[in-house]
C-alpha cells in the first residue's frame, strides 16, 4: 500500500553535527553537487546560513537552514525553519537566531551576521510581528502540500549589501530553463558542511504526485517538483534561474516527496518498508514575490499600540481581524488580504503604515456615512498618531497646510500599488517592482491622456483611487 510522506528539513542539530542514523540524503540518482563555482561566487554575498537555537530535554541545541537576501535588511527562508515541527523539534528561540553570509570555501570577504529585528526586547511579539509567513500560525502538515512554507524576516541590521530579485514565472518557462541547464539550487548541506555553499545543477521540473491533494497542488501551481540534489540544511535555499541580467529567484526549496514501498530486505524473502525519494519540493516564487517587494520598500507595523489600531479599524469596517491583542496573527493578515482584494489593491497580507492609512481613510468615510455609532472614535483609536486622524478630521499633508495629499509624488509601497493597478488596467508599466522605468512613465502618460489631461509622467496619489474606480466600473459591466 502506497502512502505519501512530506519530509521537511530544518537542518542538523548541535553545531552542525550530523545526527546518527540520518543518512537519508535527498540526492536523486548521481550526486551532482559541487562547491559553488567561481562563476557564481557572488551568490555567497546574498545566500547564507540561518542558525536557530532550540531547547530539547533541557539542552540547548542549534538547527540551521539556508536563507537568502531579498532586501537590504530582509531575508527569505522556509517557514518550517522558524516554527515548531510536530514530533521533530519545538519552536526555535527566535531571540537567539543569527543569519550569516560568506559561507563559501575560499571566500575572502569578511563574513557578515545579522539578528532578527526586536531581538533585544523582552516581548517575543515584536519579533513575531516582523515575520511574514505563508503558514500564519499553522504547521507544514496542516497545509498538506507545503505550498505555503515560506517566510520573510526583517533583520535588525542591513547586512545584505545586495539582494536577489524574486520573479514569478510560468511552469513552462521553468521546464524550458531546466532543459537548457539554467535552473539550479545554491544552499548549505549538512553532509558537506566544510564545503560551505554547494551548487546543485541539472534541475528539471517534474510532475510526480501520488495523491489527489498533491496532484491538485501541482495543477494549481502551489508547489514545484524538481530533480536537483539537496540535503538536510538546504531548506530555504533559493531555486535560481540564469537570465541575461543574472540569476533570479524562481522558487524556494522546502523538502522532499517520497512514497513508501515494499522492498525485499532479507535473503529468506522477508520485506520491510522503505522510503523511496521521488522528487524535491519547492515553493514557487509567485507565492512570496509580491510580499517580498512590498517589505523591501516599506516597514511592518510591529508595536502593539499600532497593531491594535489596525485590528480595531479592520473589525469596525467589517473584516474579522480577531481579538484586538496587538499580535499580527493569521486572522489579522487574512482580514488585511480581504480588505485589499475588495478594494482592488495588490493582494498582500502585510501590515504597513500605508495599510493603516488606507483603513483610517475608510473609517473616516464610514463615519461620515453614519456606519459607525457615536463615540466609536473615543475608544482605543484616539491614541493614534496617524496624520489623517487629528481631532477626528483629516490632517494637512506633510509639507504645509496648502499642500494636497493627492499631489504628492509616490514612493515605496504606493509606487508598487500604482504599477500593479496600471498593469491590471492594461497600461503595461513593465515589471511591478517599485522602480520607475521608461515603461512606467509611458503608462502614466497614456492614463492621463485617457483622462483628458496633459500627458505628464507625474506619479501622484490621485492616480490610485482613479484606477480603482476605473477597474471597478469595468468589473461591474
Amino acid at each position: 500500500m502506497r502512502g505519501l510522506q512530506l519530509a521537511v528539513f530544518a537542518g542538523i542539530l548541535a553545531f552542525m553535527t550530523v545526527l546518527s542514523g540520518s543518512a537519508s540524503a535527498t540526492v536523486l540518482g548521481r550526486d551532482d553537487r559541487i562547491v559553488l563555482p567561481e562563476s557564481h561566487g557572488r551568490l555567497a554575498d546574498v545566500i547564507g546560513l540561518l542558525a536557530l537555537p532550540i531547547h530539547i530535554d533541557g539542552r540547548r541545541k542549534v538547527n540551521y537552514c539556508t536563507a537568502f537576501c531579498v532586501g537590504r535588511d530582509l531575508i527569505a527562508t522556509a517557514a518550517h525553519c522558524i516554527s515548531a515541527v510536530p514530533d521533530r523539534y519545538p519552536e526555535p528561540v527566535l531571540r537567539g537566531a543569527v543569519f550569516r553570509l560568506g559561507y563559501w570555501k575560499g571566500h575572502r570577504v569578511r563574513r557578515k551576521a545579522g539578528v532578527f529585528r526586536g531581538w533585544n526586547s523582552d516581548d517575543d511579539t515584536l519579533i513575531r510581528n516582523q515575520i511574514v509567513s505563508g503558514l500564519n500560525g499553522r504547521t507544514v502538515m496542516e497545509t498538506r502540500t507545503g505550498g505555503n512554507d515560506w517566510a520573510l524576516i526583517r533583520l535588525a541590521q542591513p547586512v545584505c549589501g545586495r539582494h536577489l530579485p524574486v520573479r514569478g514565472v510560468s511552469r513552462e518557462t521553468l521546464r524550458r530553463a531546466g532543459r537548457e541547464g539554467r535552473l539550479y539550487i545554491v544552499g548549505l548541506h549538512g553532509d558537506r558542511k566544510l564545503d560551505g555553499l554547494l551548487y546543485s545543477p541539472n534541475c528539471r521540473i517534474v510532475d510526480n504526485s501520488h495523491t489527489r491533494s498533491m496532484r491538485k497542488a501541482v495543477a494549481g501551481g502551489e508547489v514545484l517538483y524538481y530533480t536537483c540534489d539537496t540535503y538536510k540544511g538546504s531548506s530555504g535555499a533559493p531555486l535560481l534561474m540564469d537570465t541575461s541580467r543574472g540569476p533570479v529567484v524562481v522558487g524556494m526549496n522546502v523538502g522532499t516527496q517520497s512514497h513508501r514501498m515494499e522492498r525485499s530486505a532479507t535473503a529468506t524473502g522477508g520485506s520491510r518498508k522503505e522510503n523511496v525519494y521521488v522528487a524535491n519540493i519547492g515553493v514557487p516564487a509567485n507565492a512570496f514575490a509580491r510580499e517580498a517587494r512590498v517589505l523591501a520598500r516599506s516597514r511592518i507595523i510591529t508595536g502593539k499600540v499600532k497593531v491594535r489600531q489596525l485590528q480595531l479599524l479592520l473589525n469596525r469596517a467589517g473584516y474579522d481581524a480577531g481579538p484586538v491583542d496587538g499580535i499580527l496573527g493569521h486572522r489579522t493578515r487574512q482580514a488585511i488580504l480581504a480588505f485589499r482584494r475588495r478594494n482592488g489593491l495588490m493582494p498582500v497580507a502585510t501590515a504597513t503604515p500605508y495599510m493603516l492609512r488606507l483603513l483610517a481613510e475608510e473609517a473616516a468615510r464610514l463615519q461620515f456615512a453614519g456606519a459607525f455609532g457615536p463615540g466609536w472614535r473615543d475608544q482605543e483609536i484616539t491614541a493614534t498618531s496617524h496624520p489623517l486622524e487629528v481631532g477626528g478630521r483629516p490632517a494637512p499633508a506633510r509639507g504645509g497646510e496648502g499642500r494636497h495629499v493627492a499631489h504628492e509624488s509616490l514612493m515605496g509601497e504606493e509606487l508598487l500599488e500604482l504599477e500593479y493597478l496600471l498593469q491590471r488596467a492594461g497600461y503595461a508599466p513593465g515589471t511591478v517592482d517599485g522602480v520607475v522605468t521608461v515603461e512606467t512613465r509611458r503608462a502614466v502618460r497614456r492614463l492621463r491622456l485617457d483622462m483628458g489631461e496633459k500627458p505628464l509622467a507625474a506619479m501622484t496619489r490621485d492616480l490610485i483611487p482613479l484606477l480603482q474606480k476605473r477597474l471597478r466600473v469595468v468589473s461591474e459591466r
